[in-house]
């Protein structure tokens, strides 16, 4: 077993890249690098590799003030209870009101679990444990 949970990992990220595909479409339209803010846990020691692939898969670039539409996605640390995985995850999409300082938008906070096979001593495929889903006040 790696120590640093690799396959764990890339599981998480390729469930929760699928449940932002609705995201990636709309995002796709365009060739243009995407305003993202990702975040991942400081003492991962995989931060790196896995903020570069995230920002490969969803063109992603640094918020600019002059940005209409930013998202967000921060990852908690993984943490490994016996033969299961859990990882906190927020997404949020933010949209500044045009003419104001205001801003309107959504997002969900998803608890995704994945569980290893003891005998095997393979990971299984990533799923939710629940997702709560929040919306703003629009811009009105």
């Amino acid at each position: 077993m790696l120590s640093t949970h690799t396959v764990a990992w890339q599981l998480v990220l390729a469930y929760d890249v699928s449940s932002l595909a609705p995201d990636m479409v709309a995002a796709g339209a365009s060739t243009a690098a995407q305003p993202w803010t990702l975040r991942l846990p400081a003492d991962e020691p995989q931060r790196a590799l896995l903020e570069r692939q995230l920002r490969t898969l969803f063109r992603a670039r640094a918020p600019l003030p002059s940005d209409s539409v930013v998202r967000t996605l921060e990852f908690g640390p993984l943490v490994v209870v016996r033969d299961t995985g859990y990882v906190r995850v927020h997404f949020d999409l933010t949209r500044h009101c045009p003419g104001s300082t205001r801003t309107t938008g959504y997002g969900n906070v998803d608890s995704v679990i994945v569980a290893r096979h003891p005998q095997l001593r393979a990971w299984g495929v990533a799923r939710s444990a629940g997702v709560l889903h929040g919306d703003r006040v629009g811009c009105g």
